[in-house]
C-alpha cells in the first residue's frame, strides 16, 4: 500500500484510527514503565514513535487491508522480544545510595587526546562531505549523502560525534568549566546538526547526555544527577523541536503539525507496505545479504540484494530509489527464517537489547574510556529492533573508528611520557 493510499484509509475514519494509536502506545508504555528512568529516556522517544508504528498493523487489519495471519505474526512476534527484554531487571535508581565522599572520574590524558583526534576527525569528515558531496539539507534524499564511497565519512562523523556529546555532557553535568574549545565544537555540532537536515536535529545530543547521566548515577552513586540532566534536556529538546517545525515548513508544503503527527505514524510504514497484498513473500535475499553492510557481503561472496525498505519501495511504486520503510524485526525475522523461524528470532533480538540496555551498565569499569564504551554501544541499541542492518553498520562503523581513534591516542599519550 502506497502512502498515499494509508493517508486517505486513516482519515476517513479518523476518530476511530486515532483511538487504535492511541490505545496501542499506551498498552506499549505500561509494559515497558518500570524501564524508563527520564522524560528524555531515549527508550520513551523509541516507545513513543515505535507504538504508534504498531498501530499500523492495527489500522490496516481494521479495515480489512490485511490478513489475520500477519496480525498474529506481529503480535507472537513482539510478544517474545518483549518477553526477551524483561528477562533483565532494571536499575532501581531509588534504590542507589550515596557515597559518603563525593568523587569524579578523572579526565586522563588519553581521553583528553581521544576527544581531541575525535574534534579533528569529525570537522574533517565534515568538510570532505560538502566538498565533494553538497549539503545533505538541500538534497533530494538525506541517504545521497552517504552513497558513493562516502558511507564511511557519515561513519567517521557520526561516531566521532558521539565521543565529543559524552565528553562535553561528563564535563557538564559534574560542573567542570567548560573552555573556548569546548563552545567551539558543541557550535559545530549545532550548525553541522541542522545542516544534515534530520528531522531529530538534536535529539542525539539529549540521548547521549542521558546515557552519560545514568552512567554518573550508577557507576558514581549520583542518582540526582538525572535532574539536572532532565532541566538541561527540556531546553535542547524546546531547540529541537523547534528546528523539527523549521525544517519541515522548509522541506515540504503540508502543514508541519500534520506532517510530523503522520511521520510518527509511518514509523510502521514496513507493515503497510509488506503485509498488505502479501508483498512480504516477494521479498528477496537470507539473513547475512540482508544484514551485513554492503562491504562485507562482497568479501563473504554472497549475492548482493538491495534492502527490505528499498525491495518494497519498488514493489509498491515499481520504481527503483534509495529509500524506504525501516526493515523492523517482524519482517526480517519473516523474511529471512519464516514465520515460526521470525518468533525466535525476536525472542533473541530481545534477550540482547535488554542485556545491553539493563546489565552493561554493571559489567563496565567506573572511568571514562568506559562511559565512551558504554555510550557507543547504547546510542544504537534500539536500532535492532527497529532496523538492524542499519544497527549492524553502526556498530561495526563504531569498532573501526573508535578502535583507530583509541590506538592512535595511546601512542602519542606513550611518546609524549618517553619525551619526559
Amino acid at each position: 500500500m502506497p502512502y498515499e493510499h494509508f493517508a486517505l484509509l486513516f482519515l476517513e475514519n479518523f476518530g476511530f484510527n486515532l483511538f487504535i494509536v492511541f490505545l496501542t502506545m499506551t498498552s506499549v508504555l505500561l509494559v515497558y514503565k518500570k524501564n524508563i528512568y527520564s522524560l528524555f529516556d531515549p527508550l520513551l522517544f523509541f516507545l513513543i514513535f515505535s507504538s504508534a508504528g504498531y498501530s499500523v498493523v492495527f489500522i490496516l487489519f481494521f479495515s480489512g487491508d490485511i490478513k489475520l495471519y500477519y496480525v498474529v505474526h506481529f503480535l507472537l512476534t513482539q510478544a517474545f522480544l518483549i518477553f526477551g527484554f524483561l528477562l533483565f531487571k532494571p536499575v532501581n535508581l531509588k534504590k542507589i545510595r550515596k557515597p559518603e565522599h563525593f568523587f569524579y572520574l578523572r579526565i586522563s590524558k588519553r581521553v583528553k587526546v581521544i576527544y581531541l583526534l575525535s574534534s579533528f576527525f569529525y570537522l574533517i569528515s565534515h568538510l570532505l562531505l560538502y566538498t565533494f558531496k553538497g549539503i545533505p539539507l538541500f538534497m533530494p534524499s538525506r541517504l545521497d549523502a552517504t552513497v558513493g564511497g562516502f558511507g564511511f565519512i557519515a561513519s567517521i562523523s557520526s561516531t566521532t560525534s558521539v565521543i565529543i556529546l559524552s565528553y562535553l555532557s561528563y564535563k557538564f553535568l559534574l560542573g567542570f568549566k567548560f573552555k573556548i574549545f569546548d563552545y567551539l565544537i558543541f557550535f559545530l555540532f549545532i550548525i553541522f546538526s541542522i545542516l544534515s537536515g534530520s528531522k531529530s536535529v538534536f535529539i542525539s545530543a539529549i540521548f547521549v547526555g542521558f546515557y552519560v547521566a545514568y552512567f554518573i548515577s550508577v557507576k558514581l552513586s549520583i542518582p540526582t544527577i538525572m535532574q539536572k540532566f532532565n532541566k538541561a534536556s527540556f531546553k535542547i529538546f524546546l531547540l529541537a523541536f523547534i528546528t523539527l517545525i523549521i525544517l519541515t515548513i522548509l522541506l515540504t508544503d503540508e502543514h508541519p503539525l500534520i506532517r510530523i503527527v503522520f511521520r510518527i505514524i509511518m514509523t510502521g510504514d514496513i507493515y503497510m507496505m509488506s503485509y498488505v497484498d502479501d508483498n512480504i513473500n516477494l521479498i528477496e535475499g537470507n539473513f547475512f545479504n540482508l544484514v551485513l553492510p554492503y562491504r562485507l557481503v562482497d568479501i563473504l561472496g554472497l549475492e548482493h540484494v538491495r534492502v527490505i525498505g528499498n525491495q518494497l519501495v519498488e514493489i509498491v511504486y515499481g520504481i527503483e530509489q534509495n529509500t524506504g520503510p525501516n526493515a523492523r524485526h517482524n519482517v526480517l525475522g519473516y523474511v529471512a527464517f519464516g514465520y515460526f523461524g521470525a518468533i525466535i528470532f525476536s525472542f533473541l533480538l530481545g534477550t540482547l537489547i535488554g542485556f545491553l540496555r539493563n546489565k552493561l551498565i554493571k559489567l563496565v569499569k567506573g572511568n571514562l574510556e568506559s562511559l565512551i564504551f558504554f555510550v557507543l554501544i547504547l546510542s544504537n541499541v534500539f536500532s535492532l529492533e527497529a532496523d538492524l542492518s542499519y544497527a549492524v553498520f553502526s556498530y561495526i562503523s563504531e569498532l573501526i573508528v573508535f578502535s583507530l581513534i583509541y590506538t592512535v591516542s595511546s601512542v602519542l599519550v606513550e611518546n609524549k611520557k618517553r619525551t619526559f
